[in-house]
């Protein structure tokens, strides 16, 4: 009889120390679960990368430094697809402003493609002339966003 008592017990804190273990891996399912909702909902609040490419006044051409930070920023994105915005500052006249950033754009979408690029990953493609309005060397840009 006491032999069987013993086994009782000893299969009842086998059984308490399982549901324990059961309550603590339970309570840790739902913290990651928790965890993980937060992450999900601040993806959401994470913004696209954008990288700026610079250009001087009354020119379409990359320097070095730009160039060099342009591939830079390739490699760090290579496979993700990629929205592309040419502009230009407002001196000039519209159809200049136009021309300009377009030929902007071309330049950047083909150092994009040599650097591995598919074309069906690089849209839109928009030059934009002056229409945002920009006098300064914010204007002489192209913005390359990485989409979502």
């Amino acid at each position: 009889m006491n032999n069987l008592r013993q086994q009782a017990d000893a299969e009842k804190a086998r059984a308490d120390r399982e549901a324990a273990l059961r309550q603590r891996a339970e309570q840790d399912n739902n913290e990651l679960q928790r965890q993980l909702t937060d992450c999900e909902k601040s993806k959401k609040n994470v913004e696209p990368a954008t990288h700026y490419v610079q250009f001087a006044h009354n020119s379409s051409y990359m320097s070095r430094e730009e160039t060099d930070r342009l591939r830079s920023f390739a490699k760090s994105v290579k496979g993700q697809k990629l929205s592309i915005l040419a502009e230009a500052s407002t001196p000039g006249t519209a159809e200049y402003n136009q021309a300009i950033s377009e030929r902007r754009l071309k330049r950047v979408v083909k150092l994009l493609l040599k650097e591995g690029f598919a074309p069906e990953d690089l849209h839109p493609q928009t030059a934009i002339g002056a229409q945002n309005g920009k006098k300064t060397a914010e204007g002489r840009r192209v913005t390359i966003t990485v989409k979502q």
